[in-house]
């Protein structure tokens, strides 16, 4: 915890204001659209740190959740809006790096029409398995599913979410035909791999701790390129034989391209001393979320190398939307 204080201490020095448009801002009400309902990860994400910003801009801040088709409503409402830094997104990484895959007729470029700002938290995933295949380890694992090519399974919440191509990525990097098993929503996927009808999942840190604690599943490794501080003890699968493999989910803030540079750099410096606050750590500690700041580049750089590398798995493992 000290570490990371350190680095966004030493981040906010670095986050300057430096037009005079940003001076007066936010000058009104601020709207964080969220493109999914109320209740889910995305929604609570956003309504953890719209009152920290509340109080740090003295305005009226505002959740609006507008639900649908993948979140691409949410984040066409918002492309489309003034860029003036007074209606912001809760991006999610199916929105900017995957969606772009997915469907053929996507009516926004998550590079060219937002000004991406920051990360705010990173959502690890587990890859657990059920009790009885016998396999201890991630090297164990990919040696039994390259001697039963197309046996095994693995469950996920629906085509084309992270969990399914958490499944997907660890085929091309691993060379294994696991076979993916969509259900209708995490919560079946869980219980499909509780049971026994599929071997394994990638399902989010906070849906397996309790599985794994219990000794109801295995679970073998974390999705994330460093490990988590709820279960430190888990390696990562990219440290376990699946050298590169990193994938997780992440929400984070973007605006309408155009907002001025000066009102960025407020909403990125306000960000970064919001995800150091001691309430909001444990707040997303205990949803399993590790918080997460960028500087606005390097966000941008990370949405552009996602988007290429979900295109080629995505492509590998032909899945397509209309």
């Amino acid at each position: 915890m000290v570490t990371r204080n350190a680095f966004f201490v030493g981040l906010l020095s670095l986050v300057c204001v430096g037009d005079v448009s940003a001076q007066a801002y936010p000058n009104g009400p601020v709207r964080i659209i969220v493109g999914f309902a109320a209740g889910g990860a995305s929604d609570t994400t956003a309504r953890l740190i719209a009152p920290k910003l509340n109080q740090l801009w003295r305005q009226s801040l505002i959740v609006e959740n507008r639900a649908g088709a993948n979140g691409i409503l949410g984040a066409e409402s918002v492309a489309k809006s003034a860029p003036d830094g007074n209606t912001l997104l809760l991006a999610t990484n199916g929105m900017f790096t995957i969606n772009p895959s997915l469907y053929r007729n996507l009516r926004y470029n998550p590079v060219k029409d937002f000004s991406s700002i920051s990360r705010v938290v990173v959502i690890p995933n587990v890859l657990a398995v059920h009790p009885s295949l016998p396999v201890r380890s991630v090297r164990d694992l990919v040696k039994l599913a390259k001697s039963r090519p197309g046996d095994l399974t693995f469950g996920s919440g629906g085509v084309g979410g992270i969990p399914h191509l958490s499944g997907a990525l660890f085929n091309s990097l691993a060379g294994t035909k696991i076979v993916h098993v969509p259900y209708k929503g995490g919560g079946p996927s869980t219980i499909g791999l509780l049971s026994g009808e599929v071997a394994m999942t990638f399902n989010t840190l906070i849906t397996s701790i309790p599985h794994i604690k219990s000794g109801r599943l295995k679970g073998l490794a974390l999705t994330t390129a460093k490990r988590a501080p709820q279960l430190p003890g888990m390696p990562t699968i990219a440290e376990s034989g699946v050298p590169g493999y990193e994938s997780s989910t992440w929400y984070g803030i973007a605006a309408p391209a155009g907002v001025p540079q000066g009102v960025i750099n407020v909403i990125s410096r306000d960000l970064a001393k919001v995800l150091v606050m001691a309430d909001i750590e444990k707040s997303f500690y205990d949803l399993g979320a590790d918080p997460t700041f960028d500087k606005p580049e390097a966000f941008v750089a990370l949405i552009k190398s996602d988007i290429a590398k979900w295109a080629k798995v995505v492509k590998e493992a032909d899945i397509r939307f209309e």
